[in-house]
């Protein structure tokens, strides 16, 4: 760990931006797999970032390997209904490689990584491919075994919105919540 972040420290030039350089000190700790070992950099805890989307797994007979569904169709799925397809690609891949691309927990194996992704049904877990933890692109695109697509905006809130008051910039932003106080 130490070793890692020397390393973020001799190469600050490479990054892009604050951003950038705060995400590279979170995955240090993420890649511990330990949870009581965490780091929420300031700069992550501004905006809350979300899909309009979700995402369960089903199997079609509970022995089958799951399919991908929209998570509001695996009612119907479950009903055996034929008007629902499931996911073939998400942003161009293969969905479950999407999910273990952008997964970003501390679960260690892919099947927890993949797990924390999925909505958990009628509980209040949305899972993290709705409750994104991080930035991931403006949105999100889905491909249909059906053949059908659609690009869905992914969103961000912020509970800081009365702060934002004069930040004009990412100069003003960063002197505004990027302090170390969180």
């Amino acid at each position: 760990i130490e070793a890692e972040l020397d390393s973020v420290k001799d190469n600050l030039n490479s990054f892009a931006s604050e951003y950038a350089v705060q995400l590279a000190i979170q995955n240090i700790t993420i890649r511990t797999g330990n949870f009581h070992f965490n780091y929420m950099p300031d700069i992550l805890t501004v905006f809350d970032f979300f899909r309009q989307i979700n995402v369960a797994s089903i199997s079609e007979d509970g022995k089958a390997l799951p399919k991908l569904y929209v998570a509001d169709d695996v009612a119907s799925v479950a009903e055996g209904s034929s008007d629902v397809s499931e996911i073939t690609e998400i942003n161009g891949q293969n969905p479950y490689d999407f999910l273990k691309s952008t997964s970003w927990s501390q679960y260690i194996d892919s099947d927890g990584l993949i797990n924390d992704m999925l909505s958990k049904g009628d509980t209040d877990n949305l899972g993290s491919f709705m409750n994104q933890r991080r930035y991931d692109g403006p949105s999100t695109d889905i491909t249909w075994a059906n053949g059908s697509t659609v690009s869905i905006p992914n969103g961000a809130s912020s509970d800081y919105a009365s702060m934002f008051a004069g930040v004009t910039d990412g100069q003003s932003f960063f002197d505004r919540f990027c302090t170390g106080s969180s």
